[in-house]
């Protein structure tokens, strides 16, 4: 099922990244299920081969792709990455570190609009358990070859 959230109409980009908020927990549980029933098909996102990259389609709309597609097609981009990791904290926990399962949450945030701009951009982010924030797209690297549609 493929579920479309129009929020065009929207102009505060609090109320968008509210609602962003909202449309990306779905995915990290959604994540969190298919973690549970294939933990192997799930590499440690920080030390795997997926990078950054942002959308192809970008400005068009916005995806918040399942982490098996991630790990699939070998990038996502900042909300993509940051579904994979908090469903990976609360699923197994920092497996590197050996840390417990924890309950990461999401740090979305929309950024103002300029002027004679109608378009909301937001980035996301990962609030651990102890309160730090992971921004996710930085701490990999980011994709050297253009990614292809």
């Amino acid at each position: 099922m493929r579920i479309l959230l129009d929020t065009a109409l929207i102009r505060d980009p609090r109320a968008v990244a509210l609602l962003a908020r909202g449309a990306l927990e779905l995915m990290v549980q959604a994540n969190e299920i298919m973690m549970r029933a294939e933990p192997r098909a799930y590499p440690p996102l920080l030390h795997s081969h997926i990078c950054f990259a942002p959308e192809p389609w970008a400005g068009k709309f916005e995806e918040f792709a399942p982490a098996i597609k991630v790990v699939a097609r070998g990038w996502g981009d900042c909300d993509d990455l940051v579904a994979y990791r908090c469903a990976e904290l609360r699923v197994f926990g920092d497996r590197l570190a050996g840390t417990k399962p924890e309950h990461a949450s999401i740090h979305i945030f929309g950024r103002e609009n300029l002027p004679g701009i109608h378009k909301t951009m937001m980035h996301a982010q990962v609030r651990r358990a102890n309160g730090t924030i992971e921004d996710v797209s930085r701490l990999l690297p980011r994709c050297r070859a253009p990614i292809a549609v």
